[in-house]
């Protein structure tokens, strides 16, 4: 995925011939103003795409096989930066700067489940797997 202004990209890098790689745009989606955070839910079952809307305070959700909006989720006063999924518990956590929180959602209802408080400005997040924590 890549972003522009109000939209997401969805690019395609198969390799084409002996040259490599072509990274060709295969699809434009819209969704909230300022995209800045990707995270995929690849589950074939499921294939989430959850983009963070940095000015839209909102998290938009895609269906990765048709590219459709499935779901916008609005998250209070700020500005949802970085997205991380967890795929043992179907998780989504969202820095989200301005109220300086990680902002947990279930990915089976898209429902915002969980804030909570972190530093100044999180501007990241990732998910250890192995020791079930999540840092941001």
């Amino acid at each position: 995925m890549e972003a522009s202004a109000s939209s997401a990209r969805l690019v395609s890098t198969r390799q084409r011939g002996s040259y490599g790689t072509t990274n060709a745009v295969v699809t434009t989606v819209p969704v909230g103003s300022g995209p800045s955070g990707v995270a995929v839910n690849p589950s074939p079952s499921i294939d989430r795409v959850y983009v963070a809307n940095g000015f839209g305070s909102s998290v938009t959700v895609l269906n990765g096989n048709s590219s459709s909006v499935v779901a916008t989720i609005p998250l209070a006063g700020g500005y949802p930066f970085a997205v991380a999924f967890n795929p043992n518990t179907n998780r989504v956590y969202v820095t989200n700067t301005g109220p300086n929180t990680l902002v947990v959602i279930d990915g089976n209802g898209n429902d915002v489940v969980a804030t909570a408080p972190v530093g100044i400005d999180p501007f990241g997040v990732a998910i250890n797997l192995g020791a079930s924590r999540i840092y941001s």
